[in-house]
């Protein structure tokens, strides 16, 4: 009986690179040093209770996210840690948002009946592509894009077989 087939190798080895690359980019990249970080800054505070004012012209979804993450921990954070409370939260939510991603361009390629192997191979692919771990890294709403866009693309390409 054969235990490690091609199919299950490249499940764990993308759930290995999924956790690989967040560990890789918790221990050497900080969000809140990022260029842009402060001017989104101000949206975590709106949502924080503080008294900003939002007009930068973005999504809030994403900053709400963060800030609900970032509440649950206001009990740790002290002028020490701050930077890594916070880059915590934002990393936690890219995350789940990638998640979501992957998840959604899984679900995509099943539909259009591709093999488990040949979409566990792109996924791998995709969590190391230089882009994908840029989105994850910092603050920005893109990574909401891109959990989203899959998901798109599936209840069309869904909605567009059961027309037929």
């Amino acid at each position: 009986m054969k235990i490690i087939n091609s199919k299950n190798f490249l499940r764990v080895t993308m759930f290995l690179s999924i956790y690989t690359t967040h560990i890789w980019i918790n221990s050497f990249y900080l969000s809140p040093r990022n260029v842009d970080f402060s001017k989104y800054y101000d949206y975590i505070n709106y949502f924080l209770g503080l008294n900003v004012e939002i007009d930068y012209g973005q999504g809030v979804l994403y900053y709400y996210l963060i800030s609900s993450l970032l509440k649950s921990k206001l009990d740790v954070i002290d002028f020490t840690n701050y930077e890594l409370v916070l880059n915590s939260a934002v990393q936690n939510v890219n995350l789940f948002l990638f998640l979501i991603g992957l998840y959604g361009v899984y679900r995509l390629l099943r539909i259009k009946t591709y093999k488990s192997d040949t979409i566990f191979a792109v996924l791998i692919v995709l969590v190391f592509f230089p882009q994908s771990i840029y989105i994850r890294a910092v603050m920005k709403p893109e990574i909401l894009g891109f959990a989203l866009f899959p998901w798109i693309l599936f209840f069309l390409e869904k909605y567009m077989n059961q027309n037929k």
